[in-house]
């Protein structure tokens, strides 16, 4: 924004010079100097105008050097921003993925279960799972620190992290609790398709929203 403000008052002081020189221009039409330029040195007005000219010159190249280099920025911001983009769809989708794996009864209790060891206080297997989706969490953190973007994405980001990684060690853990008839298992059961209700229609919102911007900026 600094940049843009310093190129505002670079292109002010031109349409300055551009007025003055035009002032100038019209006095001299009218024959206005005429009692003025009587006595003048017309030596030192003659250094003077070329000083003001390669003053105007210098100003003039240095606002296009400044333009470019604005340019520049501009472009390599919309690229780190697109590539952030990229990063949070593919992470949301790996994590939709996975939740919907979880959720087929069949598929869980066939090829995920068997790899859990629920007698470890940290499970390998679940716990992998878990980190798996967020293997660009790094580069994403380090785009929005350089502050292509508001703090909206990584509070969404967190969010998601957070609701996938109680999903997936509820759903593991509770895998079989549909066999049970008791209240508070029914109840539990509830929670645990609430909580994939709400991940998954976070999902798909930041999914949408974040397809629609990197095709807008494309």
């Amino acid at each position: 924004m600094n940049g843009w403000n310093n190129s505002f008052s670079i292109i002010k002081v031109i349409l300055f010079l551009i007025f003055i020189v035009v002032l100038v221009l019209i006095l001299d039409y009218f024959n206005t100097f005429y009692f003025i330029t009587k006595n003048l040195n017309f030596d030192f007005l003659s250094i003077f105008i070329n000083a003001i000219l390669v003053i105007s010159i210098f100003i003039i190249t240095y606002y296009l050097i400044d333009k470019k280099r604005l340019d520049d920025e501009y472009i390599k911001n919309k690229n780190a921003m697109n590539v952030l983009f990229v990063l949070l769809s593919r992470t949301y989708k790996n994590c939709m993925d996975n939740i919907n794996l979880l959720n087929n009864q069949e598929m869980l209790e066939k090829y995920f279960i068997p790899k859990c060891d629920f007698n470890a206080v940290n499970d390998k297997f679940m716990e992998n799972y878990k980190k798996y989706p967020f293997d660009y969490e790094n580069k994403i953190f380090d785009l929005i620190e350089m502050g292509i973007s508001n703090i909206d994405y990584i509070n969404s980001y967190i969010e998601i992290k957070e609701l996938y990684k109680k999903y997936v060690d509820m759903r593991i853990t509770f895998f079989d609790i549909d066999k049970y008839d008791k209240l508070e298992h029914k109840m539990l059961a509830e929670q645990i398709k609430l909580d994939y209700d709400t991940l998954n229609n976070k999902l798909k919102k930041e999914i949408k929203k974040i397809d629609i911007l990197y095709k807008n900026s494309c």
